[in-house]
């Protein structure tokens, strides 16, 4: 599962700087600091210099923001050492966006030597704050056994944290525990719901399954009208031979 949460992730972690924000207590200060990330984004140096000044000067938002696009590439270089300055700088401060960004590095290995343990602490702190993506990665490491003895259970508990809280990965993670019982007690209706709920935020992965599970008509009649709806949906949001061959997979199961 963690090649679904990397496709995702980077999307999520744009969209969660309200973590961030939360913990700025000057908020036209917070406001101007967006607007400079957002020019600097858009390439503009002068935002981009002022963006590094008030970081050096000890801003948590802007420190997390400038590891996002060191990280993304976005508005500069992707540069992974970088990204894993400002992200370590901002995490210190427990900002929880940044503390997700910086464990996908750990857990990587970009910018620093790979480290599941740290990553998993990392995480662990993010999730703790209630970040959705953190709880996501918190769970697939304990599904995996990343830093971590494995506990399918235990990875059942943080998607479940995450998937209410409606972010997809974890969603589609959590119903593809429901459909393989891992963790849980097999249940194809479960598993479908929570496919579902995935599916209808665009996650590609989850619109596969869900095409598989009206294919082999695991929870519903089989339906090869809707699987391939499906899967054509899961085409369109996600390189066609990626789903193609995953999907190939998942029917010999």
């Amino acid at each position: 599962m963690s090649k679904i949460l990397s496709i995702i992730a980077i999307i999520f972690i744009a969209t969660t700087n309200v973590y961030a924000a939360d913990l700025t207590p000057d908020t036209d200060e917070q406001a101007r600091i967006s607007s400079l990330a957002n020019q600097a984004e858009s390439g503009e140096q002068s935002a981009l210099a002022a963006l590094k000044q008030a970081g050096n000067e000890g801003n948590m938002v802007a420190q997390s923001f400038l590891g996002y696009m060191y990280l993304r590439g976005q508005g500069v270089a992707k540069d992974y050492e970088e990204a894993f300055k400002w992200l370590q700088l901002a995490a210190a401060q427990e900002d929880a966006t940044a503390q997700g960004n910086l464990a996908s590095l750990y857990e990587n290995g970009q910018g620093v030597a790979q480290d599941y343990k740290k990553a998993l602490e990392l995480y662990s702190r993010a999730a703790g704050q209630g970040n959705a993506f953190a709880q996501t990665a918190v769970g697939e490491m304990y599904e995996l056994g990343k830093g971590v003895e494995q506990n399918h259970e235990e990875a059942v508990r943080w998607y479940v944290l995450a998937a209410d809280q409606g972010f997809a990965t974890a969603q589609s993670n959590l119903g593809e525990m429901y459909d393989e019982g891992k963790g849980t007690t097999k249940n194809y209706q479960e598993a479908i719901k929570w496919y579902q709920l995935a599916a209808n935020q665009n996650s590609p992965w989850a619109q596969v399954k869900l095409g598989v599970m009206y294919e082999k008509g695991k929870g519903v009649p089989k339906n090869m009208k809707l699987a391939n709806k499906w899967y054509n949906l899961a085409a369109q949001n996600e390189d066609a031979t990626l789903i193609k061959n995953y999907r190939l997979e998942r029917l010999k199961k």
